[in-house]
Formats: structure tokens, sequence, C-alpha cells
């Protein structure tokens, strides 16, 4: 089932359960449904961008570290750490 598909029943169940009278009920419980599935996309699409967020930052730090020699020649090692931190935070989704 795609995402409109989705918001529609769920508008719908929504519309039931609130037992409307009229079409200007049913416009604010759509409304409602529309937002409400907007919000949800924004929540998941904000975790998105903390995950990236998350990794550039943790090879910034492991790469400045390799710079101001704090650990030496170990840029490859930084690298992976990195991505290996990453996939563990993602819940191994890459």
């Amino acid at each position: 089932m795609d995402s409109a598909c989705r918001v529609q029943e769920f508008a719908r169940r929504a519309g039931v359960d609130v037992a409307l009278r009229d079409i200007i009920e049913w416009f604010w419980v759509k409304d409602i449904a529309d937002l409400t599935w907007e919000i949800l996309r924004m929540r998941r699409f904000k975790v998105g961008i903390i995950d990236v967020a998350k990794k550039s930052a943790l090879e910034a730090i492991m790469l400045s570290l390799t710079e101001t020699g704090e650990i030496l020649s170990f840029e490859p090692l930084a690298k992976l750490l990195v991505h290996a931190e990453f996939f563990i935070l993602s819940g191994n989704k890459s």
C-alpha cells in the first residue's frame, strides 16, 4: 500500500471514530490526518539527517586526531572505525 492510500485509510478510520456529521467535519479530519502524516514523515526525515551528521562529525574528529599527531598515521583505521560506528548506530541499515 502506497503512502497516499495509507493516509486516506487513516483519515477514513478517524472519520468513522469521530462519527462525522457533515462535510466540514470531514475536512477537519482530513486536515488533521494529513498534518499528522506529515509530522511522522518529517520525524523519519530528521532521524536520517541526524544519522548522516553523526557520521560526518565522527569522521571529522577521528581525522583531526590523525592530523594533530595524537594518533599517528591511523587515517585508514579512523575511516574504518567511522564506517563501523555508523553501521552500528544506524541499526545495520547501510
